[in-house]
């Protein structure tokens, strides 16, 4: 029979096991301060380190790809950013760059200089107004920009261009009227024996003065005196501005309005019944009888044409524009030319028939035409700028 101490007799003493677990200890110990390893275990940890051959704060450079642009370090500005700059400067100093100007620069085409030149006047809180101290620039250097050409620069229409140099037109002549009197001679009284300069010379003066603001904008007062007398582009229409100058009230000479009325009205009259009459001609010759009611008024049609266009091309403030001046003067010229041609001719055959003579009979239709169109501009002249004797008249230059 086996005994419990052969039964257990393979298993270790608690002796054993204490020395069992005081050497697991020692080799823990001897674990965490690495004294104890094989030389494998040496050698390993000691390679490891080897391996890596950078820092730890520095890091490889990513492959140049052929499909990435190469940019400059983050903050340094780009060749666009610079034109940018450098327009602004010119516009500064008063001598803004074209787009072509601009792009000569930086060795780019015109367009990419149009484009740089676009982005400035985009950026700005004010296009409006930045348009207008470009031209305001542009006319104090002698060089005033057209409408189309403001209106590239800023990357808009030729309307738009043109509308911003009538504003500052505009704006000149309501400064002018404000602080300019109005006087009766060009030379004032003479000071101490000589005779003050005349006005003109002044404004002569004035136009040769280039005055700038300390930051080298040209100053909006010298540039507006400046630019009332400076050269203007062939291609920029007078009638593209609705100036208006305030000035003293002119009294009328009593009874002027009915004058110009009594003339226009019988110029009309005159007129009409000589283009009636003509239709009534081969009657008083015996050759017909009474004509009808519509020969009658077809004749009497082309003087009235006339004077209604006459009217509408006086009295209507035009846009600015060619096309508007196309429509206005071309209209206009087109009634003039076949109401005379139809017209001389009917008055002309009327003094004939009276027995006027080659030169009568010819120049008599000018001067009932001429009557009609003194007195209709004289009314229009009236109506705009002349009093009675009170009030306030303002000339409007179309």
């Amino acid at each position: 029979m086996t005994t419990t101490n052969e039964l257990f007799s393979g298993s270790p003493t608690d002796t054993q096991m204490d020395e069992q677990a005081e050497q697991f200890v020692d080799d823990v110990d001897e674990l965490s301060t690495g004294e104890s390893l094989d030389e494998r275990g040496r050698e390993q940890i000691v390679e490891l380190p080897d391996t890596v051959e950078l820092p730890d704060d520095e890091v490889l450079p990513a492959p140049p790809s052929s499909s990435t642009p190469q940019a400059g370090p983050v903050g340094e500005p780009t060749a666009a950013d610079n034109a940018r700059s450098v327009w602004r400067r010119s516009v500064e100093l008063g001598q803004p760059l074209t787009g072509p100007e601009l792009a000569d620069q930086f060795v780019e085409s015109a367009q990419w200089g149009w484009d740089r030149i676009a982005e400035v006047v985009r950026g700005e809180e004010n296009p409006r107004g930045f348009a207008r101290d470009l031209w305001q620039a542009s006319t104090a250097i002698g060089r005033p920009l057209t409408g189309r050409e403001l209106g590239e620069w800023c990357g808009r229409s030729e309307r738009w261009g043109r509308d911003r140099i009538a504003e500052v037109r505009q704006a000149s002549a309501d400064d002018t009227a404000a602080t300019t009197p109005a006087r009766r001679s060009r030379t004032g009284k003479p000071t101490n024996g000589k005779p003050r300069p005349a006005a003109h010379d002044s404004a002569k003066r004035q136009q040769t003065e280039h005055v700038t603001v300390d930051s080298g904008t040209p100053d909006t007062g010298a540039v507006q005196q400046v630019q009332r007398n400076a050269p203007t582009r062939r291609d920029e229409s007078t009638a593209e501005t609705a100036t208006t100058v305030t000035a003293h009230p002119v009294p009328l000479p009593g009874g002027a309005r009915l004058v110009a009325w009594a003339g226009f009205l019988f110029g009309t009259a005159i007129s009409v019944a000589a283009n009636v009459l003509y239709a009534w001609l081969p009657t008083l010759a015996g050759r017909a009888g009474p004509p009808g009611l519509a020969p009658q008024i077809g004749a009497a049609v082309w003087p009235i044409a006339l004077v209604i266009s006459v009217e509408v091309l006086s009295r209507v403030a035009w846009r600015p524009g060619w096309a508007w001046q196309f429509a206005r003067y071309g209209g206009a010229g087109v009634v003039a030319l076949g109401a005379a041609v139809i017209s001389y001719g009917h008055l002309s055959g009327v003094l004939t028939h009276w027995g006027y003579g080659t030169t009568g009979a010819a120049v008599g239709p000018l001067v009932v035409d001429g009557l009609m169109t003194i007195s209709g501009f004289a009314l229009l002249a009236m109506s705009h700028g002349g009093t009675n004797g009170t009030g306030s008249g303002t000339a409007a230059s179309r």
